[in-house]
């Protein structure tokens, strides 16, 4: 499966803490300088809420070294009231940074630790007020890879965001896992269901994302649903030990007032505090009966559990399936221990040939489609990490198998796979040249996947992709992005790429004529570019998002530009950000930022502010002049001065002549 959504920022370097730790006070502006670094840093995982001063509150921030308070080496920021906002220490006194910690409210929520000192997080854990959880990055790419502790309420958190996001790599990680349900000791007959149980969960959760209609990036989480947990004696259909359970278990989401439910059926705790999944969530819809849930009761609504096994062997089909799960759990303790790569490249290959039998095994076709989906995000996954060199090839060879399969139509799945792969891993080396490369092949493969599968939902992307390329190049070629993007509105006119594609042809076609751009301020207000209210003002429009550094660097140079030429010029923010509550926050920390704010949730992906003109990268900028024109449709903010000086003297030009009518 694809990686998590989870992202990563560089941590603090060695340079950095023996400047702190060693480094003599030197003036005022140094220590301003070491406090601003210090603040720069940001937790590995994203979701985290912490406190981050405001710009002008920075300079009232204190640094300190920690060895006195917290008998570490290290450095310690507070703020103005003496509140701790930091907490960087040398955890073995090799003078490296190996813990982060980050405060809210003076209490610390989340800590990065480098557990192995070798310089790079691989432990996340959230603190206080922000729950129990505690991570693991297994390959040191900033994404979990295993949940240490994650409480019942979490696990139905996480759920929630994996099937808002439609990520099944986030999802695959609160299945239990081949070990954990060894360790639950659930006896023979349990533990075949609860394998079958996990395979189709795994194996269907695309499909069930797919077929959802009430969680969007509108939705909110709200909490977990369930009464006091339950506990299922030993001796119970075999069970070897005490299992503790939520039966019935649901993550509560809000849609505009309006409340749903994702029924988790039943979850376990493999050790204590860390829960997991053991069958496919289930949407809740009104007059429907739940059928996930009662494992491991049985008079539940699941039937009695060692019949359904029994019944479910009669057939030769299931039996088969159910040696398959055993062979492949079997196969993923054992990639779990592989520690030499020659090793792991073999398990690697032996789990993708398994994946391939289960597809071939399975007796429904959206199920063999599932395996071969899994089986190809699994392949490029492992490839795109060099745990499976040969991963590509592997994919290469399925072909084949899959046409004389009548699966034909799984094809491009594997070859869009395998195009994002080797882009992937062609990015990741160090020599410009071989990135150039990489990024030219790119291109080339999307064109002719486009050209070879007209018709598939790919597609769309593709043509979407090649356009952008054509648009933000070097070497930019806007007739050619012109002509991509006209075939992606016209092919595929109801996908979000075709949308976005009407919208980049908008903008790149309307140079010199009124352009549309339409929405609501933060605070409700309904805005219209072409407006009265903004004739006779120049129009810069910034997008942005709040995880987007280099969107937010753009700001000062906003400022200044507002602050030079007054009511000449209007400046609108159009930010993208998912939560309009975390924006509103990041305005009242920066009051510099004080021009409009229009809203739109959804990110460059599905925002209707992006889509409305094709936004597809961040930061981008467009200029409109006095007449509600459009001059410039992604224009640098550094250029931004330069433009306006023209248009004023342009409009100075026009008026003094006669007869010129404004």
């Amino acid at each position: 499966m694809g990686k998590s959504a989870f992202s990563a920022v560089a941590v603090p370097t060695t340079a950095f803490i023996c400047v702190v730790i060693l480094g003599s006070s030197t003036g005022n502006a140094q220590e301003k300088s070491k406090v601003e670094k210090a603040l720069s840093y940001k937790p590995v995982q994203r979701t985290v809420e912490y406190d981050i001063p405001a710009k002008q509150d920075v300079e009232s921030c204190r640094l300190e070294k920690a060895i006195d308070k917290f008998k570490k080496p290290g450095f310690v920021v507070y703020d103005s009231s003496g509140r701790l906002l930091r907490l960087f220490l040398d955890i073995n006194g090799d003078n490296n940074l190996d813990s982060w910690s980050y405060y809210k409210d003076g209490i610390e929520v989340y800590r990065d630790v480098d557990s192995d000192f070798d310089g790079r997080a691989d432990e996340f854990h959230w603190l206080g007020s922000a729950g129990t959880r505690r991570g693991k990055d297994m390959d040191k790419n900033g994404t979990v890879d295993r949940w240490e502790l994650l409480s019942a309420s979490e696990l139905a958190e996480e759920v929630f965001h994996a099937v808002r996001t439609s990520d099944a790599a986030r999802f695959s990680m609160l299945l239990v896992s081949p070990s954990e349900l060894e360790s639950l000791n659930l006896g023979e007959v349990a533990s075949k269901l609860v394998n079958v149980r996990i395979g189709e969960a795994s194996a269907d959760f695309d499909s069930f994302v797919k077929g959802q209609k009430q969680i969007s990036n509108q939705t909110e989480w709200t909490q977990f649903g369930s009464t006091r947990p339950g506990l299922v004696p030993k001796g119970h259909d075999g069970l070897g030990q005490d299992l503790l359970i939520h039966d019935h278990a649901a993550a509560v989401f809000e849609n505009g007032g309006k409340f749903g439910q994702i029924s988790l059926g039943t979850i376990v705790e493999v050790t204590p505090n860390n829960w997991r999944l053991v069958e496919l969530p289930q949407m809740v819809e009104e007059g429907q009966v739940v059928q996930n849930g009662g494992l491991f009761y049985s008079n539940s609504v699941a039937g009695d559990v060692p019949s359904q096994i029994a019944d479910s062997a009669a057939s030769p089909e299931a039996t088969e399936m159910i040696k398959l799960f055993e062979e492949y759990d079997a196969l993923e303790k054992l990639l779990l221990k592989a520690t030499g790569e020659v090793e792991v490249a073999k398990l690697e290959e032996q789990r993708a040939e398994l994946l391939m039998k289960l597809a071939m095994a399975s007796t429904e076709l959206e199920e063999k489609q599932n395996w071969i989906r899994q089986m190809a995000d699994t392949v490029t996954s492992a490839y795109q990490s060099n745990k499976f060199p040969a991963g590509i090839d592997f994919l290469q060879k399925q072909i084949s198998k899959i046409n004389s399969a009548e699966l034909s139509d799984q094809i491009p799945y594997l070859e869009w796979r395998i195009i994002y792969a080797r882009f992937s891993v062609g990015h990741q080396n160090e020599d410009r040249r071989d990135r150039t490369k990489a990024n030219e092949s790119y291109i080339s493969d999307l064109a002719q996947f486009a050209e070879k599968y007209p018709n598939s939902s790919f597609t769309a992307d593709a043509m979407f992709q090649l356009g952008l390329n054509s648009e933000v190049t070097e070497r930019d070629d806007l007739d050619q992005a012109v002509e991509w993007y006209d075939k992606c509105r016209k092919s595929f006119p109801n996908t979000i790429f075709g949308k976005k594609a009407t919208g980049a042809l908008s903008r790149l076609t309307s140079q010199g004529k009124a352009i549309d751009l339409a929405g609501s301020t933060l605070n409700g207000q309904a805005f219209d570019l072409q407006s009265s209210q903004f004739r006779g003002k120049i129009v810069v429009v910034h997008y942005w998002e709040t995880w987007c550094e280099s969107c937010i660097e753009g700001f000062e140079e906003l400022q200044r530009l507002g602050a030079k030429y007054e009511d000449k010029i209007q400046i609108v923010g159009a930010n993208l950000d998912q939560d309009a509550a975390k924006v509103k926050e990041f305005l009242s920390k920066n009051r510099s930022v004080n021009w409009p704010q229009l809203h739109s949730p959804g990110g460059v992906d599905k925002s209707p502010l992006a889509i409305q003109l094709g936004i597809a990268t961040l930061p981008m900028t467009i200029l409109v002049d006095q007449r509600g024109n459009l001059v410039e449709s992604n224009i640098p903010v550094d250029e931004l001065d330069r433009e306006i000086q023209r248009l004023l003297r342009q409009d100075t030009g026009q008026a003094s002549r006669p007869g010129t009518k404004r």
